[in-house]
This record gives structure tokens, C-alpha cells and sequence, in this order.
């Protein structure tokens, strides 16, 4: 299975690795694969979701518009995220 590293991530998103890893703290989006020294290893799942994230972000949704504090499956979080965007501009 291919995986990415968070400057991947970073490249693809326009994210810097550090918000990416605040998010992951905060808001439990990613769960990457930890090396046992500790290096960061993303699915492409995760890389879909941030892409789908950046993308909404880029449209001026803010990242706490949509996110909560649990983890959830990555299909539960795209639909989770597209309505919450949803709602949000809705509230604009």
C-alpha cells in the first residue's frame, strides 16, 4: 500500500506540516502510521480527505466549521465535512 509523508501532504495541500500536525492533535483527522522512529506515514485516504479539506478551506470554510474532537471513518468524515461546510456558508 502506498503511503505519504506529511510533506507530501504539505505539497499537495498547500498545508503547512505543522497545522497539519495541530489538526491531527486537535481534531483527530489523520491517524498515520507511526515508523518506530516516529515518522508520520498517511494513507491515501487521509491524503483524499485533506485535499477535500484544502479545497474548502480554499472556498472559506474554516477548518473548525466542520471538524470534531472524535475520529471518524473516512467516509463519515467526507460527509460529515461536506455538510457541515454546507451549513456554514449557509450561516455566512
Amino acid at each position: 500500500m502506498k503511503t505519504f509523508s506529511i510533506k507530501h501532504l504539505e505539497r499537495f495541500s498547500e498545508i503547512k506540516a505543522h497545522t497539519l500536525r495541530i489538526w491531527e492533535q486537535r481534531y483527530s483527522i489523520f491517524q498515520p502510521v507511526r515508523t518506530k522512529g516516529k515518522v508520520r506515514h498517511y494513507s491515501l485516504n487521509d491524503v483524499q480527505l485533506l485535499l477535500d479539506i484544502s479545497l474548502l478551506i480554499k472556498n472559506g470554510a474554516k477548518i473548525s466549521d466542520f471538524t470534531t474532537k472524535r475520529h471518524f471513518s473516512y467516509m463519515s468524515k467526507s460527509e460529515n465535512i461536506a455538510e457541515r461546510a454546507s451549513q456554514a456558508n449557509e450561516g455566512r
